[in-house]
């Protein structure tokens, strides 16, 4: 079996995209630790970005780099010829297209880069929505003080405007995991069987930041109709779970949080190993106990 490294993997990459910049260099986004590989057309000033630690399991399983090759060539398709970010400095712009993340202050690097407290270690920070060059996800530029201090803003103000357009952009969603389990299985099981909700947005990216809504708690008060223990599924949805129906041991709830992180969730989409309990009425999250 070939041996691949990320400086073998860049090789292949300029051999196959000879019009490419092809480098390697470090990530500082949010959740997304370690190295990347950018490859970026020469007459072009943005380009494709692959997460090492993301292709790395899928060159190994598949023993060549043939998919990576066929994302790179859809990624560099897809970019525009220009590309004009001038409007960054526009902050009556920006405003309407910021929203908010969630991620653990534990996990991540937070040094430089705005955020507010939500529950244990869990916190808020803030993207601003950049138009999609292909339809494989989202592009978004993470807030980081030099930006607060070129548009005169406060990180008090940015909360207030990322909470309100995070609403329009990603709407809250809150369903029954039955609703799912109807799709996969054609039925719908009796509710007690397993009575949990999941909470995110419509797109379900980055879903977990709709506990800081302020409907959250109506909206969990009107469908669940009471207080729930929040098991944080990952970056895009987290999983409540009513408080009147569960067998109320933390600690084991809090291993199977920590052995599904450990064995289903990728590293990047992770958010806390923690359980969180969730207070209608108090409309407060805090680690539970």
């Amino acid at each position: 079996m070939a041996n691949f490294t990320i400086e073998t993997v860049v090789d292949s990459l300029k051999k196959e995209f000879p019009h490419c910049e092809v480098s390697i260099n470090s990530s500082e986004a949010i959740n997304k630790p370690g190295q990347i590989i950018t490859v970026k057309p020469k007459d072009k000033n943005i380009g494709a970005t692959l997460y090492w630690n993301r292709i790395k399991p899928q060159i190994e399983k598949e023993g060549n780099i043939q998919a990576v090759i066929d994302m790179v060539r859809k990624g560099i398709e897809n970019v525009p010829a220009s590309y004009n970010a001038e409007w960054i400095q526009d902050y009556e712009y920006v405003r309407n297209k910021l929203v908010i993340c969630i991620c653990s202050s534990e996990t991540n690097n937070l040094e430089n880069t705005p955020y507010h407290k939500v529950a244990g270690d869990l916190v808020e920070y803030y993207r601003i929505m950049v138009d999609d060059f292909t339809d494989s996800g989202e592009a978004t530029i993470t807030v980081k003080d030099n930006l607060l201090k070129m548009w005169g803003k406060n990180a008090e103000q940015i909360r207030e405007d990322a909470l309100k357009s995070s609403q329009d952009i990603r709407p809250f969603v809150l369903h029954s995991i039955m609703d799912e389990f109807k799709e996969i299985l054609g039925y719908t099981p009796e509710v007690d069987e397993c009575p949990l909700w999941v909470a995110t947005n419509v797109k379900k990216i980055y879903g977990a930041a709709v506990i800081a809504y302020p409907k959250f708690f109506d909206d969990v008060r009107e469908k669940i109709g009471s207080n729930c223990y929040l098991l944080p599924s990952s970056t895009h949805e987290v999983l409540l779970a009513p408080a009147t129906k569960m067998v109320q041991d933390v600690g084991f709830m809090a291993e199977m949080v920590r052995e599904i992180n450990k064995t289903e969730v990728a590293p990047e989409d992770r958010l806390s190993n923690n359980v969180f309990f969730v207070d209608i009425n108090e409309k407060t999250i805090k680690l539970a106990s």
